[in-house]
């Protein structure tokens, strides 16, 4: 039982070495990705700042708009849902993305586009190199790479 496991986390390590191979030096995150992707957190961010600006309207914001907040509520789950499946099936181990995610569903903050700038700070940090390396480097980054062993 453990010869067979044995050699099956061989071959994948063989799969994932032939694919970095055949890969080079191409960023894990395309210019297609970023350009489908960072319209749709815009979106989604923009919606959640004017549904968080009109709640200050006493009557409008907190009667009439709350159906409405409640949809774009599910909108923006449903996105960052597809965003961490996306980040998850190209095996990027960031979770930078995810704690973004988490701090935007706050209350208070969640008016900021905090969603765009955890996706954009994700794609610089998967992207670049030297930027990977020095996040690895950090407390934060040894961290973040123990729970993605989890």
């Amino acid at each position: 039982m453990d010869e067979d496991k044995n050699e099956l986390e061989e071959l994948n390590s063989d799969i994932d070495k032939a694919g970095d191979e055949i890969a080079g030096d191409a960023p894990k995150i395309g210019w297609g990705e970023i350009l489908i992707i960072t319209p749709l957190l815009m979106f989604v961010d923009f919606t959640e700042m004017l549904g968080t600006m009109a709640e200050a309207v006493p009557v409008v914001g907190q009667v009439v708009l709350l159906p409405i907040s409640l949809l774009f509520s599910a909108i923006s789950l449903m996105v960052t849902f597809f965003v961490q499946f996306y980040l998850f099936v190209k095996k990027i181990k960031n979770l930078t993305f995810l704690v973004g995610s988490i701090f935007d569903s706050i209350p208070i903050i969640s008016g900021l586009p905090l969603r765009t700038a955890a996706w954009l700070v994700t794609v610089f940090i998967t992207n670049n190199k030297k930027a990977s390396k020095l996040m690895n480097a950090t407390p934060a980054g040894k961290a973040i790479n123990i729970a993605s062993k989890l």
